[in-house]
């Protein structure tokens, strides 16, 4: 089976990026799954209403085949959840690449117990653009 991309969105996410992932990694055939924190459909920080296909939940209870987690977080963390910190430790069990932004990748480290390799963390912030991102993401994974 083939190794999944999972993009986590919860409430007020950046839509913008969690579209311009999906797409640039759908395009290529990449297995992509947008995740919600909560129900399928969220609104964004730019007021976008999103259909995510899967809620985390529903990622936990089943068996996913982790390729990487993409973090496209809100204002505050999103790794406070306890659902959410299960996921990055079997993401990082399964030795899936991290994307987020810089200010997570601590965070991400925490919730891995420590477990996290450096390397296994992409980022992407203003000097690092997503699509630049998504290209790398692709090369990584195919």
């Amino acid at each position: 089976m083939k190794r999944s991309v999972l993009i986590l969105c919860g409430e007020n996410f950046d839509e913008v990026a969690a579209v311009t992932f999906a797409a640039g990694l759908r395009t290529v055939g990449i297995r992509v799954q947008l995740v919600s924190t909560g129900g399928t459909l969220l609104r964004g920080r730019h007021g976008i209403t999103v259909q995510c296909d899967v809620t985390l939940s529903d990622v936990l209870a089943g068996d996913s085949h982790i390729g990487a987690v993409v973090l496209v977080p809100a204002a505050a963390s999103p790794i406070a959840d306890p659902r959410l910190e299960l996921l990055l430790r079997r993401a990082v069990a399964a030795d899936a690449l991290l994307v987020g932004p810089p200010r997570l990748m601590h965070a991400a480290q925490q919730a891995t117990m420590g477990s996290m390799r450096d390397d296994h963390y992409i980022s992407y912030h203003n000097g690092r653009a997503v699509a630049e991102v998504t290209e790398e993401l692709v090369r990584l994974l195919l």
